[in-house]
């Protein structure tokens, strides 16, 4: 089952490397979104369909859900692709300060643990990775 504490930190463990500030990428699919009134969309913002990702986050991402769904088998997503772009439209509702490079580098870190953990370890609400869990609370504005 997924574990809400965890989609963070497990789905999306590092989201923008500082280095990867500018670059982004096409997310996978994407649903309809508002593109302007929730989270960071902002008019003309990322929120709409086809979202972009920051390139280091899309990376941190791709990773945890790898481990997540084709390493553990766990079927809240169908696809690595699915995972990515749900997890990432999730936080962008979610975490007031997406767009900072520090929040970004956080969640990177998170994820990046989490694409590391055991299944077990990955469906626990509890882990190794809830250093960098907390760690998201200030940079991210939560």
């Amino acid at each position: 089952m997924l574990k809400p504490k965890k989609v963070i930190p497990s789905l999306a463990v590092a989201i923008l490397a500082l280095t990867g500030c500018g670059s982004t990428t096409d997310a996978p699919g994407g649903s309809g979104g508002s593109g302007g009134s929730g989270g960071t969309a902002g008019t003309g913002g990322s929120g709409g369909t086809g979202g972009s990702i920051p390139e280091g986050l899309a990376t941190s991402l791709r990773g945890w859900c790898m481990n997540y769904v084709d390493t553990c088998g766990f079927t809240y997503y169908g696809s690595v692709d699915e995972c990515v772009s749900g997890i990432f439209e999730y936080y962008s509702q979610f975490i007031p300060n997406i767009d900072d490079p520090s929040c970004q580098a956080a969640l990177m870190s998170y994820l990046d643990c989490g694409a590391a953990l055991s299944c077990q370890e990955l469906d626990m609400i509890n882990n190794s990775c809830d250093a960098q869990y907390y760690a998201i609370e200030e940079p991210c504005g939560l």
